[in-house]
């Protein structure tokens, strides 16, 4: 079927003007006509409208990228993990910059960083150096690749909000566009046959629960 409906690419674009002529000559004919050329100018169309971001060769770029992503964080995530990270002396320098006339951190989120986050200093510490590991290696491998880039776009966004650049703008910039691509930024990865397996065991689960409900 997909042969015959690209052979009549051309046809189905045209097809009002074959359905006149198709009337002309057998007005039952030209019922059916008009029903394939539906058929095959919707297919024409669903083709032309495809998202051309989740194809496979799109996901080949989606795929340098995410593994590009994946490294810079793994890479910074395990110099903390390795050498230890103290996210108490990066707090207080964010809590300075809210000061003066054109601060570069918002109030409301050194106030944030002041009351909530320094205190627990030792916890947000793990959770950054672990977290930008874990966010790393799923990148690469392409496992839980949605989750990984919330947490990546996250964690960005919360630098800058601490008056920190550096390469933030660019990481988080490529973690959204990741995610733009739903599907294919994990084309090529863990999660393209993950995902279809665990859909298929919840299903299956969820069968067993209603024949047992109803032997009950």
């Amino acid at each position: 079927m997909k042969d015959f409906t690209n052979g009549f690419k051309n046809t189905s674009l045209q097809y009002p003007f074959l359905l006149r002529a198709g009337r002309l000559f057998n007005p039952q004919a030209g019922k059916k006509f008009k029903i394939l050329c539906e058929i095959i100018h919707n297919n024409n169309t669903e083709m032309i409208m495809m998202k051309w971001w989740k194809t496979p060769q799109a996901a080949v770029v989606w795929t340098v990228l995410r593994v590009w992503l994946g490294i810079q964080w793994l890479e910074a995530g395990w110099h903390k993990v390795a050498d230890g990270f103290d996210a108490g002396g990066f707090m207080q320098g964010a809590i300075a910059k809210a000061a003066g006339d054109h601060p570069a951190v918002q109030g409301w989120y050194a106030g944030f960083l002041e009351n909530v986050a320094l205190p627990n200093a030792d916890l947000f510490s793990t959770l950054v150096a672990w977290g930008e590991v874990l966010v790393g290696i799923g990148l690469i491998l392409g496992a839980a690749t949605i989750p990984a880039l919330i947490a990546a776009a996250f964690m960005n966004l919360n630098f800058l909000l601490a008056g920190t650049t550096s390469t933030n703008p660019i990481l988080y910039t490529a973690a959204i566009i990741l995610l733009f691509t739903g599907a294919g930024a994990y084309y090529w990865g863990i999660d393209r046959f993950a995902y279809p397996y665990i859909k298929t065991k919840m299903k299956g689960g969820h069968h067993i629960d209603k024949r047992e409900a109803h032997t009950h």
